[in-house]
């Protein structure tokens, strides 16, 4: 699933070729709801990223709201260039005079009112890629705090907690930090839970770097991972193997990378 980093990449590009632009083609194929309707003309006012969410804002107080959980993508091309996937998977195309803004295989497409995507976003916690990460910090402390009894990894996955942390970003952020997977909430000092947050904040922000290319990296080096991805292998600080465990209730259960030798520790 897109985290934070990718989807403000993502419209930071949409911002760069659509917004101020009008649209000559609006469509949403599927997943829109049938009462969407895309016939009158409309200018992007803004494009911009909200947690997960990648939000489309028109002239006429209309919002598109878009999330890619694990199977969407935008693509930005040419007008009149060949897209590099079928039609039939596009959810979302908006054209305007010399680019074409394709949304696949996205689950959420929604077409609703400014009012409507206010109430929505409003249930997401603190983006920590808002322009104050120290309020965003704050605020995400406070919200940690009202689920005491979740274990912090599930606790960081939990977007009405905190929006933009994904599984990837959430093993790394813990093993930097020195904070065990598998603890409560309610056993962290705010200290902990703060040097989480930072370092969660950090790698969102060096993965959003304009020209930043390849895999998203927490760390220098030939691996761009401390743990995440690397069940098995050594551990890059004590050479023991990084353990992968899965969290949350059944049905929903995501996996975490973590380091059980060298957990509690200096920071690397």
């Amino acid at each position: 699933m897109p985290e934070g980093d990718t989807i403000f990449r993502a419209a930071r590009r949409l911002s760069q070729v659509l917004a101020g632009q009008a649209l000559v083609r609006f469509e949403l194929p599927t997943h829109a709801g049938r009462d969407a309707d895309t016939s009158a003309a409309a200018r992007v006012v803004a494009v911009e990223s909200v947690g997960k969410y990648l939000v489309v804002r028109f002239d006429d107080e209309r919002v598109l709201l878009t999330h890619m959980k694990m199977t969407g993508s935008w693509h930005v091309y040419a007008r009149g260039e060949r897209w590099r996937k079928s039609p039939s998977r596009a959810r979302a195309v908006l054209e305007t005079a010399r680019h074409v803004a394709i949304c696949f295989d996205a689950p959420v497409v929604r077409l609703v009112s400014a009012t409507q995507a206010k109430r929505a976003l409003a249930s997401l916690g603190p983006d920590l890629l808002a322009a104050s990460p120290e309020l965003a910090q704050a605020a995400a402390i406070e919200n940690l705090r009202g689920a005491p009894a979740l274990s912090i990894a599930e606790a960081l996955l939990s977007q009405r907690l905190v929006a933009g942390i994904g599984n990837e970003i959430k093993s790394e952020a813990l093993f930097i930090a020195r904070v065990d997977p598998r603890t409560k909430v309610r056993d962290l000092p705010d200290a902990a839970l703060a040097r989480v947050l930072a370092e969660s904040v950090r790698i969102l922000r060096i993965n959003v770097t304009p020209g930043k290319r390849g895999p998203r990296r927490s760390r220098g080096g030939k691996s761009p991972t401390w743990a995440y991805g690397r069940a098995g292998e050594p551990c890059l600080v004590c050479k023991k193997p990084i353990a992968r465990i899965y969290q949350g209730p059944l049905g929903a259960r995501r996996s975490t990378y973590f380091c059980p030798f060298c957990v509690a520790g200096p920071a690397p």
